[in-house]
């Protein structure tokens, strides 16, 4: 099964890389570069999300801008006010997918002079519903080694 590089951990692209006899100390440089660049570089190639999945980025008139991802596509919370609980739950997000909805927030951003800050779940979906999959997510964007956003953004 291909995996896109954003749904590999660190230690997980490790292991591959000396699964095929490379070095594992390359799965940082690899990791770093595909951050760095926004995910423009490609080693195996990218999914694409097909269920309409939308991130969306704030500018308040500061130089930086505030990311808000999604952890599901829909949401089964079901609360009345919420337009997202009208289509329903459809399933969740991998780490991966949420880390490129954020590399895709930071294209954008930087397109217009803008440099993401803060990154917030609020999009579609409960984050606490898909737990370990929006700590991992968490955990590959703010990873300095990287090249990503910071634990204190």
């Amino acid at each position: 099964m291909n995996r896109a590089l954003a749904d590999f951990s660190l230690s997980e692209l490790e292991q591959q890389f000396a699964a095929w006899g490379a070095r594992p100390s390359h799965a940082a440089r690899v990791l770093r570069a595909y951050y760095g660049s926004g995910g423009e570089f490609e080693l195996t190639g990218r999914t694409a999300l097909p269920d309409g999945l939308l991130a969306r980025l704030h500018f308040d008139g500061a130089p930086g801008a505030a990311g808000c991802l999604s952890s599901q596509v829909g949401c089964a919370m079901g609360c009345d006010f919420c337009a997202t609980a009208k289509t329903g739950f459809e399933r969740d997000l991998t780490a991966g997918e949420m880390v490129e909805q954020f590399l895709a927030l930071r294209r954008e951003a930087r397109a217009v002079g803008r440099r993401v800050q803060t990154v917030v779940l609020m999009g579609m979906g409960e984050p606490l519903l898909n737990l370990d999959a929006v700590l991992e997510a968490v955990r590959r964007i703010a990873d300095n080694r990287l090249g990503a956003l910071g634990w204190r953004r």
